[in-house]
């Protein structure tokens, strides 16, 4: 079971690997594309596209972290 798990979790790693490769170009890729912002459910002040990509980026990378750690234990 430790070995499927060892397995999984590589699999897991790679996969979310090419999710932050593909969050960081879209982040770069539309640094300067303006969005609707929001705040409480209504329309806010303009936000880059770029930004929002970054911010799930770094949840993507810390969610890796976990998975990482997981792995190793």
């Amino acid at each position: 079971f430790a070995v499927q798990l060892a397995r999984a979790s590589d699999l897991l790693l790679g996969g979310l690997d090419r999710v932050c490769a593909a969050l960081k170009s879209r982040a770069y890729e539309h640094k300067l594309t303006p969005r609707v912002g929001r705040s409480h459910g209504i329309h806010a002040e303009p936000t880059p596209l770029g930004l929002t990509a970054a911010r799930c980026l770094e949840g993507m990378v810390r969610i890796r972290g976990r998975v990482w750690r997981a792995r190793e234990e």
